[in-house]
């Protein structure tokens, strides 16, 4: 039987509630995608009502909502509980078209040539490629097409800069700040030896005080609460905020990079 008292136990409480209020910060300050993005989409990609949507690692559903907005049906695939549940209590009784799943990228659960899209976002970076390259294979319909896209931050903001080198200050890893973006390797990989089309957009995320705090404690390398430090890592980024704000806000800025292509699935019909 479980010591109640021990602390041991009580830190292991306070790491859960550390890591859950990291999640929650995250979940409400993520950036989202431009709405020239998804314009373009359905205008110019092939996206219609008629689409049925594969949502790979959709998470809260910032991108599934967009999608589902335009009338498309979409399925949403996420394996974390805590933020499918959250996308479910967000869209579940707003639209009819969505459809929630827990299931993995390599492991989709869907049947044979189900969809006309599959929209994966950097989770993918994280997975096996070649695993997740057969299971969109499997999935998609042979005039279908993958979207990969993920928000690239702008790094040579100088809010940025400062923003990253107090991450890299006292971040509690001493390995390097992972790197979430997709590299153009990993791209030429996943689409092998079909072609694919890469278009960029603007996209900025504007932020007041609290705004810009909560996204900041959402970095998972940085100390918890009770660690040593705390205070001080707080009172230097709000120094950081008051150098760079403009109107009690602070601009972010990223470029949403998507890449479009077949698997050849097709070609092999012809």
């Amino acid at each position: 039987m479980p010591n109640i008292g021990n602390k041991g136990d009580d830190m292991s409480f306070s790491t859960l509630k550390s890591y859950s209020e990291k999640i929650e910060n995250y979940l409400r300050y993520q950036p989202g995608y431009p709405n020239k993005l998804i314009n373009y989409l359905y205008e110019e990609a092939g996206l219609s009502r008629e689409s049925v949507i594969a949502d790979i690692g959709s998470g809260t559903g910032v991108l599934t909502r967009l999608l589902l907005e335009r009338g498309s049906r979409v399925v949403a695939i996420e394996y974390n509980d805590q933020m499918r549940e959250v996308a479910n209590r967000l869209l579940g009784d707003e639209f009819q078209r969505f459809v929630s799943l827990k299931a993995t990228a390599d492991n989709t659960t869907l049947s044979d040539e189900s969809v006309n899209f599959i929209f994966c976002t950097k989770s993918i970076k994280h997975l096996c490629i070649e695993k997740c390259r057969n299971e969109f294979f499997r999935i998609i319909k042979p005039s279908g097409a993958v979207i990969l896209l993920y928000n690239r931050l702008n790094q040579e903001d100088d809010f940025i800069k400062e923003y990253q080198k107090l991450i890299k200050q006292y971040q509690v890893f001493n390995d390097t700040l992972p790197d979430s973006e997709l590299s153009e390797d990993e791209i030429f990989e996943f689409f092998s030896t079909t072609p694919y089309t890469h278009v960029s957009f603007s996209n900025q995320q504007i932020l007041d005080f609290e705004g810009a705090k909560a996204r900041f404690l959402s970095e998972e390398s940085l100390p918890a609460q009770w660690d040593n430090g705390y205070q001080e890592i707080l009172t230097e980024f709000q120094n950081i905020f008051e150098r760079y704000n403009q109107s009690r806000k602070v601009s972010i800025n990223y470029t949403t990079e998507t890449y479009i292509g077949s698997l050849g699935k097709q070609l092999l019909r012809l």
